[in-house]
C-alpha cells in the first residue's frame, strides 16, 4: 500500500509531526521501563493523537500517558513516521527492521471489500501506472490528487468479486465517476455518478468511500467547460 515519503527535522530543528511536542500520547509501562521496544505506532483518525506500543493488543491497565516528544527522544526512529497520515499505523518486527505502513484495521474496514460489498477499489501509484494492463492517459500527478476538493468528479476503478461475460469478453472491473461530497483527511466520501454496466451491486447515487490513491482521473469543472 502506497505511503508518503518520510520527513525528518531540518537543520533548524523543525518539528515534523502534526501535533506539538507536548501532545499527550499513549504508550505502556513496558515500553517506558525499557522491557519492550516500540513495534506498533498508530496515528488516530478521530483526534490525530499518537500511540506507541510493543504489541497489537496492549492491555488497558498497562496504559500510560506521555508527551510525544518524550517518545521521539526515547526512539529517534519514530521521526521516520512523522508524516504517517491520520487513520494509519506502522509496525516493525524489531527496532532494527524497517517500518511497514498500512491503514488501521478500523479505517480499512470502512472501505469496500469483496467479502462485504462484492467489489473493491483499485489503488495505483505513479510507478505502477506504467505496467498497468490498460492505458491511463489522464492519470493525475500527486499534486492533483492532493488538491481534490468537494464537488470534483474523480474516476475510480471498481473491481468485482464476480466476473461477467460481455461480447465474448470476461470482465472483472469497470471505471466509473464519483462526485466528492465530503473530505476527511486522507478519506473521501462521494456518490457514484455513473451507471454500472457490469454489476447489480451498485447503482448511480450510491455512496462510495475512497482515498486519493484510488483516483485515476480528475474532472474539475472549469477545465471541462472550455
Amino acid at each position: 500500500m502506497p505511503s508518503p515519503t518520510p520527513r525528518v527535522p531540518d537543520a533548524t530543528g523543525h518539528w515534523p509531526f502534526d501535533q506539538p511536542r507536548n501532545c499527550a500520547s499513549f504508550t505502556t509501562r513496558q515500553v517506558l521501563d525499557g522491557r519492550e521496544p516500540i513495534l506498533l505506532v498508530t496515528h488516530d483518525a478521530d483526534d490525530h493523537g499518537w500511540q506507541f506500543h510493543a504489541s497489537t493488543e496492549p492491555r488497558i491497565e498497562d496504559g500510560r500517558l506521555v508527551s510525544l516528544d518524550s517518545m521521539v527522544r526515547r526512539d529517534p526512529r519514530l521521526l521516520e513516521l512523522a508524516d504517517l497520515p491520520p487513520g494509519w499505523q506502522a509496525s516493525r518486527t524489531s527496532p532494527a527492521d524497517p517500518w511497514h505502513r498500512r491503514l488501521s484495521p478500523a479505517e480499512e474496514a470502512s472501505l469496500a471489500s469483496f467479502a462485504h460489498d462484492g467489489y473493491e477499489l483499485e489503488a495505483i501509484t505513479q510507478d505502477e501506472r506504467v505496467d498497468y494492463p490498460f492505458e491511463l492517459p489522464d492519470f493525475p500527478c500527486e499534486e492533483g490528487r492532493d488538491g481534490l476538493r468537494i464537488g470534483d468528479l474523480v474516476k475510480l476503478i471498481f473491481r468485482y468479486a464476480e466476473s461477467v461475460e460481455r461480447a465474448d469478453k470476461v470482465l472483472t472491473a469497470e471505471r466509473m465517476w464519483v462526485e466528492i461530497g465530503e473530505v476527511n483527511g486522507e478519506r473521501f466520501l462521494g456518490k457514484l455518478n455513473s451507471e454500472p454496466w457490469h454489476t447489480e451491486r451498485l447503482e448511480s447515487g450510491d455512496p462510495v468511500y475512497f482515498e486519493k490513491r484510488h483516483v485515476i482521473q480528475i474532472w474539475q469543472g472549469e477545465a471541462w467547460e472550455k
